[in-house]
């Protein structure tokens, strides 16, 4: 299983263990702010599960490909 998180216009995938695998800028401007995420998970193994953020500016947003590219994979040792 894995965390969403957000802060900012920032998005976060962690494991259960709290390692981070991948993170995602959404937006240069202040009003594309996130003030929720939620993401589907009916199964772990399945790669339709997408990511769902409401921002600032009122638009909810669906995100697909978690694992394959829609964020930046994390490297240990950085930000």
């Amino acid at each position: 299983g894995e965390i969403v998180s957000c802060a900012g216009t920032h998005l976060y995938l962690w494991t259960m263990k709290g390692q981070l695998l991948a993170s995602l800028n959404t937006s240069c401007w202040p009003e594309g702010n996130i003030l929720c995420c939620c993401f589907t998970q009916k199964y772990e193994w399945d790669p339709r599960n997408v990511i769902i953020t409401g921002s600032a500016d009122g638009i909810v947003r669906v995100r697909a490909d978690l694992q394959n590219g829609a964020f930046r994979r994390s490297s240990k040792g950085s930000d």
